[in-house]
């Protein structure tokens, strides 16, 4: 599993790289984040957004849509609800956990 993360943490910094500016990448994940609170209620962490990421954007694509991203993700929650056991509490009680794409997405509830 410590493999599995380093590799997704890998892939994400070089699906990100199409982001020069940190100030971009920063950017991004704020669209993600805020598109996901308004679409489906839950806000992913950053470093769950940069993982997915480089899934969607392979080859260090240029990132073009937060929108897509978000959508994906909530997308992804859906599914996950339809599952038994799909969507499970974060470790401390804080947030949830579930799979988009083979990625572990941790978010936060927003009421």
């Amino acid at each position: 599993m410590a493999i599995r993360i380093a590799a997704i943490m890998l892939a994400a910094s070089v699906g990100l790289a199409g982001c020069t500016d940190p100030q971009q990448s920063k950017n991004f994940v704020d669209i993600v984040q805020q598109n996901t609170q308004r679409l489906c209620g839950i806000v992913p962490t950053a470093k769950t957004i940069t993982a997915l990421a480089a899934i969607l954007f392979p080859g260090a694509a240029k990132i073009t849509s937060g929108l897509t991203t978000a959508e994906e993700i909530c997308s992804g929650l859906e599914t996950a609800k339809e599952t038994e056991g799909g969507v499970q509490p974060v470790a401390g009680g804080v947030g949830i956990t579930f799979y988009v794409r083979g990625v572990q997405i941790e978010a936060y509830e927003v009421k």
